[in-house]
């Protein structure tokens, strides 16, 4: 897909359709989600992701795409759950056959005139071995590598392959790391306290920390501001949604306990299944206090 033409093709439609700003900013924040992955034919991408890249509200968002949808500029399918929707982004132009074409012809092309080289090469070495054979009786290491190149030009191959796919970590300072998280959403506030947590951890800042982060929103459906205010108060080195979900069952527990009837002295139970002492004279107190404002008498229990 070629992203400029998409977009001048784009201004061109809406010269006969007339939408709203909220439209025009979801349909380029589409195209570069669908850009950085890409260009699948369809992607994955939650809506607090999507509020971030277009400050839009989520009911907005809602309304947006079904519009797109509708003028046929977008297509969506909605999953169960908090799983994100399924986008497609429908493209003004289609170049899928020129490209087909283009692999095609090229494949063939590179795979005729390797297989030509490699028959060429294998039948060159084996006569001059069998030379140098008969009259020498063995080869020298140095003969051995003139002899056969390919297997030197394979492994700087090989190499140069696992350099480009080895992927280069991207480290921040922290003023880069804060500006980062605040244009994401996060409260100033936040991102300070999440950065002190990881210094006194000695934890560093790098790109894949933040994606983290954002894989683990989406994956829930969850806040990202929301993440980083939780590694704040709890200096968390990351972020887990798991451990939102476990603290928020421990405040609730604590807050039953805390309430509950069993904290009674007189509901104190001892070791043995006897009654403690404070039990027992709570429970005198208890009923003495009945006792006097029906004005009846009390007798003390021995």
């Amino acid at each position: 897909m070629n992203y400029i033409k998409e977009i001048n093709s784009f201004y061109d439609w809406l010269e006969l359709n007339s939408v709203s700003d909220s439209v025009i900013t979801l349909w380029h924040a589409m195209m570069h989600i669908n850009n950085k992955s890409g260009w699948k034919v369809e992607f994955t991408v939650a809506i607090s992701t999507l509020q971030v890249k277009t400050s839009l509200s989520k009911s907005s968002i809602i309304r947006a795409r079904n519009t797109l949808k509708q003028l046929g500029r977008l297509d969506f399918k909605e999953r169960k759950g908090n799983q994100s929707c399924i986008y497609k982004v429908i493209a003004f132009h289609s170049d899928t056959q020129n490209e087909t074409q283009f692999v095609t012809q090229a494949d063939t092309q590179t795979v005729t005139q390797t297989d030509t080289i490699n028959k060429l090469n294998n039948t060159k070495p084996n006569s001059i071995l069998l030379e140098k054979e008969s009259k020498q009786g063995f080869i020298s290491i140095e003969e051995s590598k003139e002899l056969f190149p390919q297997s030197d030009l394979a492994n700087q191959q090989s190499e140069k392959k696992e350099k480009s796919c080895a992927k280069k970590e991207k480290y921040f300072n922290q003023a880069d790391f804060k500006k980062k998280l605040i244009g994401l959403g996060a409260l100033e506030k936040h991102a300070d306290d999440w950065i002190e947590a990881r210094k006194k951890k000695r934890a560093s800042f790098t790109e894949s920390v933040i994606d983290a982060v954002l894989r683990e929103c989406e994956k829930h459906n969850y806040p990202f501001p929301e993440a980083i205010r939780h590694c704040a108060e709890n200096s968390w080195q990351g972020f887990k949604y798991q451990w939102v979900e476990k603290e928020q069952n421990g405040k609730s527990n604590s807050y039953n306990s805390n309430n509950g009837v069993n904290n009674r002295p007189e509901n104190t139970i001892g070791k043995g299944g006897k009654r403690s002492t404070a039990a027992i004279l709570a429970e005198r107190a208890r009923k003495q206090a009945a006792g006097n404002s029906y004005g009846g008498n009390f007798t003390t229990e021995t």
